[in-house]
């Protein structure tokens, strides 16, 4: 090739094709885990889009996982693989999930080869190895394999540290079987394997081999607070190791408070219900859970307990003693909660909930770490749950975070802490929502025994039967079609039917109610049972506006429905009804509901989601679905049957605004403006920039005046639409001065609120998607995209969209908004397009050079084969080659490679 063709990609979704480049890519056989580029989010095992190639890893393959960061794969079906290698080269994560097999061909599978990796197998899953598994193999190799309450077969030889590494065993639950075991070298160096729950069962006798490995320290029982036990079983020719649970050791019933108590200690508590006593002098009834704000509680009742559901963000516990633990270095905190999915972690729901404890007054607030349990409290059961914190000085004393109110203390702090609280459970897996608690308790250190005695957990309960694999119960009675749904004619909820409703160009058959109330029965229990987990439910209803509502103050929507198989009744908002307006057309919306349960309101002997209420008049409706967002590890996790019905049908109708501008240096505010300036942002409004460019920009104050590390931007004049409007997508364009002074120093948009299942809960941007300062002296563009945010603000309005983090006195002299609506005419349109980082692509002497620019830090290069066939993560890292831009040397040869840049 000869000169220099640069070629500017006009849109992230195009590619340019090139002949005579040659890629350095693996074997066709292997295949990598990487799922970043997924546009679903989810780390299933069964996702084409989460491998390079495009192609889940079949029974011919290798499947290797080493690539930094990657969400943890999860199997939740069946997955067939010549072989499995994790670890090798980067870090890896997998688990086996309820209703999840795994197979290995006749290739041996690592598990930690030469790097972190951790294989987990669930309750109510199983793996088969039919050769040899090796636990953290090299040197450097550091691997965990976990039975949670699966089976594991292993058909070869069982190596932890076969070759120098460390491999660590822990059976919690479920039986791992093992055709081979070397009498010395199956647990080497500084490899353990211990035995709570559950057992390991060796073909042949080893008895004395389990002997010295248990003599030796490598063969534990709970930690080493248990006994081991081995048994050999002529009959069979098996040796079963099991574990002999210590005396104090939970699985504690959920009748009582736990075994593992310290009478001595010092505790305060609540129970939801006053179904347990104190079990002594040193116990006081001081703890309550207000409610209100982003900490709201509904009443639940669930197997016999009474509890309270986070049916918000938050929750907070408030302590009328609080100052007693102003002399506390430590404070143990006991919950027994539900064992849901809430006990999940929502974005990964192969791993269990991090639950972290904001403590002290604003501004001196600090979250600390509470520590980890097993993902088998996913068991349909109470648990019992033991969390520990520091509780540090102020400023090096003499008072403690929990136990005083330091003097600035700002906000509601008659209980010592946040919001009218004490201690705040929250994230960061997206807060606490739906998680539901029948008591709390807080004690000194010891308090309750140890974690490692209270945190193991009953076996599931499996009563109930599976959940059915459907997610969509609907009726048209326009069109004469019923799946599993029926409307419901008793009571109060009588209706009638009519042939002729709607406007002359669009009369449909309908059901109207005779009173209040429109209701729907599930048939043949099609999307689950009231002993099921409560569900996330999407109703997408049609229903006409009819010309006689003008004006009459007629509202539609969801009323009521069940949070617990007893039918205890939450009501939904009523400010979320649609008000109608008289148009004389069809609407078609639908609302979304966290935590169902199936039970209905009204609908016995059927099942059933949500009942409907007109409020000032009869509103007729044509067609209803009911849709279940399916969480966990069901064959159907994740997927909207419902994706096509928006909560609000103005967004497609080009009724709001798709941009807003705030320009400080030309005072320019249509739409945007800067926020709220106080507690831990206070924003400084002043002149900024190199000499020769002087414009007005906002900055956090970082110390000048306040504690203000933060920028906020206000919303202003609903210039997008209301607030509750679906989930939006919006493009950022931030212009900032790329100080010479703070060269390294980042920032980018943190945290914002988007809804999941009915609920708002927080999501972030981390800081590899910092825009970072090269020292240019200019003033430069950042962009970012969002793909998913409500506009209620954090910290801020509503409304507001994103709060940004910065690293330093970063001036911001103009912010852009764009939002990119999923329909109508303006679908898929952003009006900061322009702006947008594109791909360029240049032909050279000596290769291809491809550089996008600097101004999106969320740029991922992806590569094809051919335009039909799946994009991958181009593997090769690119550089900051100038400060505008990043770039990519690379190697003419044989065949066609296309590439594109999407913005994440």
């Amino acid at each position: 090739m000869t000169g220099r063709l640069s070629l500017k990609m006009q849109s992230a979704t195009w590619a340019i094709g090139m002949t005579g480049l040659a890629l350095t890519t693996l074997a066709q056989s292997t295949t990598v885990w990487n799922p970043a580029a997924n546009p679903t989010g989810h780390g299933y095992w069964n996702e084409a889009a989460n491998w390079t190639g495009s192609a889940v890893p079949g029974s011919g393959d290798k499947a290797v996982f080493n690539v930094p960061d990657a969400l943890t794969c999860t199997i939740n079906s069946s997955a067939n693989v010549g072989q499995l290698v994790m670890g090798d080269g980067g870090p890896g994560s997998l688990v086996v999930a309820a209703g999840g097999s795994f197979a290995s061909g006749n290739n041996w599978t690592g598990v930690g080869y030469n790097n972190v990796a951790t294989f987990e197998v669930q309750a109510g899953a199983s793996a088969i190895f039919n050769d040899h598994l090796w636990v953290g193999f090299e040197a450097t190799g550091d691997g965990t394999f976990v039975v949670n309450g699966g089976t594991a077969f292993v058909h070869g030889m069982f190596g932890l540290g076969w070759n120098g590494g460390k491999g660590t065993a822990k059976i919690q639950g479920g039986t791992l079987n093992l055709s081979q075991w070397h009498p010395t070298d199956s647990i080497k160096g500084s490899s353990s394997l211990d035995i709570t729950a559950g057992k390991v069962v060796i073909t042949g006798n080893f008895v004395n081999s389990v002997n010295d490995f248990v003599t030796a320290g490598k063969i534990t029982s709970y930690g080493g607070a248990g006994t081991v036990a081995d048994v050999f079983d002529a009959d069979s020719n098996t040796t079963t190791i099991s574990a002999v649970k210590p005396p104090g050791f939970g699985p504690f019933a959920p009748t009582n408070w736990p075994a593992s108590l310290d009478a001595t200690k010092k505790v305060h508590y609540y129970v939801a219900d006053g179904a347990f006593a104190p079990p002594n002098d040193n116990w006081t009834d001081t703890l309550t859970l207000p409610s209100g704000g982003d900490q709201i509680l509904a009443d639940s009742s669930v197997k016999g307990f009474a509890g309270k559901r986070a049916v918000s963000s938050f929750i907070n516990v408030a302590d009328a003693a609080f100052q007693e633990w102003n002399t506390s270095d430590r404070i143990d905190i006991l919950m027994q909660v539900y064992g849901d999915t809430a006990v999940l972690r929502p974005t990964d729901l192969s791993q269990s909930r991090r639950i972290r404890f904001l403590i002290g007054t604003v501004p001196q607030v600090l979250e600390v770490q509470g520590g980890d349990y097993a993902t088998n409290a996913y068991n349909g059961r109470w648990n019992w749950i033991l969390f520990s914190i520091e509780n540090p000085l102020i400023n090096g004393g003499p008072d403690h975070k929990v136990g005083s109110v330091p003097e600035g203390s700002v906000g509601d702090v008659t209980f010592g802490g946040v919001n009218g609280g004490t201690i705040r459970l929250q994230g960061p897996d997206n807060a606490v929502g739906n998680l539901t608690v029948h008591a709390i308790a807080f004690g000194e250190a010891g308090a309750f025994g140890i974690p490692e005695q209270v945190n193991q957990f009953d076996v599931p309960d499996v009563s109930c039967g599976p959940v059915p694999v459907s997610n969509l119960a609907e009726i048209d009675l326009n069109a004469g079609l019923t799946n599993h749904l029926v409307v419901l004619n008793n009571n109060d909820q009588t209706v009638t039917f009519s042939s002729d409703v709607g406007p002359a160009t669009d009369r449909r058959k309908a059901v109207t109610p005779v009173g209040q109330y429109l209701n729907f029965g599930i048939t043949e229990e099609y999307l689950g049972k009231a002993c099921h987990d409560n569900a996330v439910i999407k109703v997408c209803v049609d229903f006409y506006d009819d010309p006689s509502f003008a004006g009459a103050e007629v509202s539609f929507g969801p009323e009521a429905y069940a949070l617990d198989s007893n039918g205890t009744p939450a009501i939904f908002p009523e400010d979320q009804r649609q008000i109608m307006q008289g148009s004389g057309q069809w609407i078609r919306r639908s609302w979304s509901i966290s935590s169902v349960n199936l039970v209905g309101i009204g609908t016995s002997p059927l099942t059933g989601g949500v009942r409907f209420i007109s409020s000032g008049g009869q509103v007729a409706v044509s067609r209803f679905s009911l849709g279940i967002i399916r969480t966990g590890n069901h064959p159907l996790a994740g997927l909207d049957p419902l994706a096509d019905c928006y909560s609000d049908p103005q967004i497609c109708q080009n009724v709001y605004k798709d941009f807003a501008e705030l320009d400080l240096a030309k005072d320019i505010k249509n739409g945007l403006d800067v926020g709220s300036s106080g507690g831990d942002q206070v924003m400084i409004v002043e002149e900024g920039g190199p000499v020769d460019d002087r414009r007005m920009a906002v900055r956090p104050s970082f110390g000048d005046t306040g504690t203000g590390e933060f920028l906020n931007f206000a919303i202003t004049d609903t210039i997008f639409g209301p607030t509750s409007q679906p989930n939006a997508r919006l493009a950022i364009v931030v212009t900032y001065y790329d100080d010479p002074a703070l060269v390294g120093k980042g920032f980018r948009p943190e945290v914002w609120k988007v809804e999941s299942g009915g609920q708002e809960v927080f999501s972030f941007f981390q800081p590899k998607n910092n825009i970072v300062l090269q020292g240019t002296g200019k003033w430069r563009d950042a962009y970012w995209e969002i793909p998913a945010i409500k506009f209620s603000g954090v910290n801020q309005g509503p409304q507001a969209a994103a709060r940004f983090r910065l690293e330093d006195r970063i001036y911001v002299t103009r912010v852009r908004y764009a939002v990119i609506r999923p329909c109508g005419t303006n679908a898929g349109k952003n009006l900061l397009e322009s702006v947008k980082p594109a791909l360029h692509i240049a032909t050279e002497a000596d290769g291809v050079h491809l550089t996008w620019p600097y101004r999106a830090p969320q740029g991922v290069l992806e590569s094809a084969e051919t335009l039909g066939g799946g994009w991958t993560t181009f593997p090769n890292a690119p550089a900051i080659e100038t400060p505008e831009s990043f770039g990519l040397q690379l190697t003419p040869g044989p065949g066609t490679q296309f590439f594109r840049l999407t913005v994440q």
